[in-house]
């Protein structure tokens, strides 16, 4: 690990030392006061109040002067800070994710601005390439650098939220999986719980919601069966994010009872979704619609393929990764059904619309896709999960 060298600086105004000699990136203006000292974070500057003021590395053009010492450790980092940020806002997510990559492993399990810069950055340049698994950690990492919050974005520009500002959650990221190849290494991974640069817990909400995202992977990679067996308490439940996510897990992996309910608390929730947050709607349809395809009524089932195309028709430029799996359980499920007519048109579909889409590595879609390249249609229903 990375030895970090921190450099305490006296800051007093009756020695006459001369101010340090910063200058920001855009023509930013320096916090009133004396800089206190350099760290992974940034720059630590202090008013003549006690307030403490923290410039984010990748904001520090240059040092010079008698501070230049002192930061010397920390401007490779600023310059690599400055480089991936940029280039991220202004689209180039190609070139900017090595970078994030670079940085990752230092700021790891920290808190504050610069390793949720980091960790938002990574996440950002995982979830423009649908690398959704591998998106997972950064953004737990990204919940431990502000576990606090609110998740406001270190990223400016055109760029939208990553994460929802009250729950932390990802609108592109749910915990919703099939049993690709990529999951399935994820969900045999098991390195989501109980990492910390700083040696301590994780913070409670990441914690929970890192069990909960890999439980859900591994049951639908056959690793796991049943209900999470993490333990909530009242206050968790009382987390938003926390009760959605455990519910969607729970519609999915509980037992009849345990799915019934859950799926009526989805249900509420949807009756309460603000306008301006419309992919908790989205979640909630893909969770029901996946739970009901796991009863065996007919009736039941066809239901939870309507609620599941509530995606590809009212989410799909918005949410266009989640649109693209509900299609491949739709598929799935009509073709299971003897419903082989639906099942060929929204196949086709997917094919069209989603060509590069993860979920076509999933192993009953790679038999439908087969079946219908060599006979022209679905290949017929085969053994459920």
């Amino acid at each position: 690990m990375r030895i970090w060298v921190w450099a305490v600086l006296a800051a007093c105004a009756a020695s006459g030392m001369a101010r340090a000699e910063v200058v920001l990136w855009g023509g930013r203006a320096l916090p009133e006061g004396q800089l206190l000292m350099c760290t992974p974070n940034g720059m630590v500057f202090e008013d003549a109040f006690g307030v403490q003021r923290t410039v984010r590395w990748d904001l520090v053009k240059s040092v010079s002067g008698a501070e230049a010492e002192a930061a010397a450790g920390f401007m490779d980092t600023a310059r690599t800070a400055w480089r991936a940020r940029t280039r991220l806002e202004r689209g180039d997510a190609v070139s900017a994710e090595p970078l994030f990559e670079e940085l990752y492993p230092q700021y790891e399990g920290r808190e504050g601005e610069m390793a949720a810069l980091v960790s938002e950055g990574l996440l950002r340049c995982r979830l423009r390439r649908s690398a959704q698994t591998s998106a997972v950690r950064p953004w737990l990492a990204y919940l431990v650098a502000r576990p606090n919050g609110p998740y406001r974005s270190m990223v400016t520009g055109a760029l939208r939220a990553a994460c929802d500002e009250q729950t932390g959650l990802v609108p592109s990221l749910a915990p919703v999986w099939e049993s690709t190849p990529a999951v399935e290494a994820f969900a045999r991974s098991g390195e989501l719980v109980g990492w910390s640069a700083e040696g301590g817990k994780l913070p409670r909400r990441a914690e929970v919601l890192s069990g909960l995202y890999l439980h859900s992977a591994r049951f639908e990679c056959g690793l796991e069966s049943g209900p999470p067996t993490i333990e909530l308490t009242s206050a968790d439940l009382r987390d938003p994010g926390i009760a959605l996510v455990h519910a969607m897990v729970l519609s999915r992996t509980g037992g009849a009872d345990d799915r019934t309910g859950a799926r009526a608390r989805l249900s509420e929730i949807v009756k309460s979704v603000p306008a301006d947050r419309s992919w908790i709607e989205a979640w909630c349809r893909l969770a029901i619609g996946r739970s009901l395809l796991m009863e065996t009524d007919l009736e039941q089932r066809r239901l939870g393929v309507v609620e599941l195309l509530h995606l590809p028709a009212r989410f799909a430029d918005s949410l266009p990764y989640l649109a693209g799996q509900a299609l491949a359980e739709a598929v799935v499920a009509l073709d299971e059904m003897g419903e082989a007519g639906g099942a060929s048109s929204l196949l086709s579909e997917l094919s069209e619309r989603y060509g590069s889409h993860a979920v076509l590595s999933w192993q009953p879609m790679r038999e439908r896709l087969e079946g219908t390249r060599t006979s022209g249609t679905p290949s017929g229903p085969v053994e459920k999960r």
